[in-house]
């Protein structure tokens, strides 16, 4: 038997971490709400994100130090430490691609859904 190797292809993701202080703006980019749940003693806001075909109900809640990202395939959450292992920043070629990508994010970001 002989085995070939494969190396899984890369996509490119706008992300951007969840923090108090953004939390409304990224709610509207995604389309989400943001909504809060009590823990004990405390009240933890998040936000609540529309993602295809989540594995459990964690991965629809987007709390602060997570990543919320977007690529082709929609919205995703990740953890802080999911996010670091999975992701790096991306290099872009000196081309427009990098200016394309900044005024795209800027444009969900300042557009409802």
């Amino acid at each position: 038997m002989q085995t070939t190797k494969y190396v899984r292809k890369p996509f490119l993701a706008d992300a951007v971490q969840v923090t108090a202080e953004n939390m409304a703006d990224l709610a509207v980019w995604c389309g989400g709400t943001v909504e809060q749940e009590t823990r004990g003693k405390r009240t933890v806001r998040y936000i609540k994100v529309d993602v295809k075909n989540p594995l459990n109900d964690r991965q629809t809640k987007a709390y602060s130090v997570d990543w919320l990202v977007f690529s082709k395939g929609g919205y995703k959450v990740y953890t802080d430490r999911a996010f670091n292992a999975c992701f790096e920043v991306y290099d872009a070629p000196s081309e427009t691609v990098g200016q394309e990508q900044l005024t795209g994010l800027a444009d969900k970001l300042n557009t409802p859904k």
